[in-house]
């Protein structure tokens, strides 16, 4: 039901309030949640959800390599990114990532690796669920 799907936006929101309160510079990897909003429309009520501005995610990255493997450096960098997100999220907020997918990686470009058109950083979109 509609409901269900709002109830459980409601949910995430505040996991994500509690996860950024937790990491006030950032560094940990996780995306951010910025603001939320309700939208009323002719199907009812919709829970919005406003993040900090992030580029393409994971799934696209290994497409531009024509699914031909990503280069081990940029694998590494992400992986390790990654695994300090799931320590954080796990460790400190006992969260679970219960969707973890290409598509739920998202990256930022750093200015050190912008020249080389290289992804810099990942984030992590915490679809959760608490223990």
């Amino acid at each position: 039901s509609a409901e269900h799907y709002t109830e459980a936006a409601r949910d995430e929101m505040a996991i994500l309030r509690q996860i950024a309160r937790g990491d006030p510079k950032g560094d940990k990897n996780v995306v951010r949640l910025l603001d939320s909003f309700d939208v009323r429309g002719p199907n009812g009520l919709h829970a919005c959800m406003v993040f900090e501005p992030l580029g393409d995610n994971l799934l696209s990255l290994i497409k531009r390599y024509d699914y031909h493997g990503v280069p081990l450096e940029i694998v590494r960098n992400i992986a390790r990114q990654l695994l300090v997100a799931l320590d954080y999220l796990h460790r400190e907020h006992s969260v679970i990532h219960t969707d973890l997918k290409p598509e739920n990686v998202l990256l930022t470009t750093h200015l050190r690796w912008r020249a080389k058109g290289k992804p810099g950083a990942a984030r992590v979109i915490a679809n959760a669920a608490s223990r």
